[in-house]
């Protein structure tokens, strides 16, 4: 698997829009995945929490590492995306009325940074009002939330309230993340490269979502609903 370089920015967990579309994840980016950049800073002092790429995993099998669904119902198995060679976790909902979302606790943390490392890919027809990815403390909304809003462009969530981009997610396509949350200044960074290592954007020192920001820190995945729609994860990384 070929190794691409990913920036430094960090990915946040979605729980507030109203779905009805397709979303998307994938981390360090495979052979297939086009999307890359240059990290400003390495975690240097932090500790690998969590890491996986999905090829060693049998298909079909349901992702281990702790995963849970959380909100609507569907499953995050591993699928030959986008081959078997080169798989990843995919997130689909059980039926089209409501969206899924599947989390996992982290470690204890070493760092004073949270670093979040992944491919992403959102197969839907029309993705739009999604936070398909949220991290953070304490019982959701979490500290960082991530997605689209309802023209289909990234979006963020900044102190609680919805922030939108210029730069439009497409379907079926690969994009590589990195969220950094800063716990002493309660902020986060995002940072999004597309295909041919083009930068799509990048935002620092985001404000955290209101809060307790206590208890343990999770990883929180959202898919929409919808027969044809999912989410696909790659390459995670986790470093604090």
């Amino acid at each position: 698997m070929r190794r691409l370089v990913i920036p430094a920015v960090v990915v946040v967990t979605l729980t507030a829009l109203t779905v009805s579309g397709a979303y998307l994840l994938k981390g360090k980016l495979p052979i297939s995945n086009p999307a890359s950049a240059e990290p400003e800073q390495s975690p240097e002092h932090a500790s690998s929490l969590a890491m996986e790429t999905f090829d060693n995993l049998r298909l079909s099998a349901t992702v281990p590492g702790g995963w849970r669904i959380v909100a609507g119902s569907g499953r995050f198995a591993v699928a030959a995306v986008p081959n078997r060679a080169n798989k990843s976790g995919q997130l689909g909902a059980t039926g089209t009325a409501s969206s899924v979302m599947v989390c996992r606790p982290l470690p204890p943390r070493h760092a004073t940074n949270l670093t979040f490392k992944l491919d992403l890919r959102l197969d839907a027809a029309k993705p739009h009002d999604l936070l398909f990815v949220d991290v953070g403390p304490g019982a959701r909304p979490l500290a960082a939330a991530v997605g689209v809003d309802h023209n289909g462009r990234f979006a963020y969530l900044d102190g609680g309230t919805q922030v939108s981009t210029a730069g439009a997610l497409s379907p079926k396509t690969w994009y590589q993340m990195t969220l950094v949350l800063r716990l002493a200044s309660t902020t986060y960074d995002w940072q999004v490269v597309g295909p041919g290592r083009s930068m799509v954007f990048r935002r620092l020192n985001i404000r955290w979502n209101p809060g307790t920001w206590k208890g343990a820190y999770s990883l929180c995945l959202t898919a929409p609903p919808g027969p044809a729609t999912r989410l696909y994860v790659d390459n995670l990384e986790v470093f604090g």
